[in-house]
This record gives structure tokens, sequence and C-alpha cells, in this order.
């Protein structure tokens, strides 16, 4: 069995890089998308076999080379996207809550009309209502991080403390 010489050294993909189904975007690498296995995109790849690669899938070799990000621009335009995905994130959390809200009073307007024409000597919508209520200000307490044990900060604490660093 012939083997082929490999260079020492990472490998043609840097240590960063994500396969298929992965959070990265689509402006990396082909070759970093398209094979589902990281691990062997660490691997040391000759020239020859970077050849049988580019024939089987039908891409350019030039593809399969990675330029490095440093520089501080791609560093902030990550940034910048991560800020954005948590201000949507944020954003949706809040819109859930206001549709909440009208569900809420859409229930309980029914009931309290089915309470009265059913059983008016008897309020008992009242009950549905102070429970739902309950939870539904629980609700409004996390979303708009009122609840000092469950709020933004808590949450980064205790990711921090699971991976045993600073964010």
């Amino acid at each position: 069995m012939a083997r082929f010489n490999q260079p020492e050294g990472p490998g043609i993909f840097p240590p960063g890089s994500k396969a298929i189904g992965s959070t990265k975007p689509l402006g990396m690498p082909f070759a970093n998308r398209l094979c589902p296995d990281e691990n062997l995109l660490r691997q040391n790849v000759s020239i020859e076999q970077g050849n049988a690669l580019t024939s089987v899938f039908e891409i350019d070799v030039s593809q399969l080379t990675v330029e490095k990000e440093t520089d501080m621009q791609s560093i902030a335009v990550d940034s910048r996207e991560a800020e954005e995905a948590l201000a949507f994130e944020r954003v949706r959390k809040i819109k859930k809550f206001y549709l909440h809200v009208a569900q809420y009073v859409l229930v309980i307007a029914m009931l309290v009309v089915i309470n009265l024409v059913t059983s008016p000597h008897y309020f008992w919508a009242i009950w549905p209502a102070l429970g739902w209520g309950v939870a539904l200000a629980m609700n409004g307490m996390t979303t708009f991080d009122l609840v000092p044990f469950l709020n933004a900060a808590w949450e980064r604490k205790k990711v921090e403390d699971y991976l045993g660093r600073k964010l």
C-alpha cells in the first residue's frame, strides 16, 4: 500500500472550521460545508489526495484553500452578528409574551361570557383568570428581566461557570 507524503502542520482547514449543518456562514470554504465528518477535515491532505477529492466532488482545487481571517474587521462583523442574533431573540421573546397576553384576554373574556350566561349566581371564571394570570405575570417578569435570578446576567454567569472561563 503506497503512503502519500503528508506535510507537517495543522492541515488545510483551520481548527475552528465547522462541517455541514453547522452555524458557520455560507461564505466559508466549500469543503468545510461539504464534508459531514469534521474529523476528516482536520487531517493533513496531500496534493494527490486533494486532487482526488476535487475530482470526486467535481470542484476546483482553489475552492479548498483556506484564507486566514485574523483582521479586526471580520471579528467585528462576527461580534455584530452575534449582537443582532441576541437582539432578534429578545424581540421574539417579547413578541411571544404579547401574543400570550392576547390569548389570555380572549380566552378569559370568553370564559366570563360563558360564566355569565350559564351560571350568573357564581363567578367561577375568576379561578382560571387568577391561575393563568399568575403564570402570565411570571412569564412577563422573566421576559422583561424583572426576576433577578433568571435574567441575562444570571444566564451569562451560568455559561461562564459551565465553560470555566469568562466570556
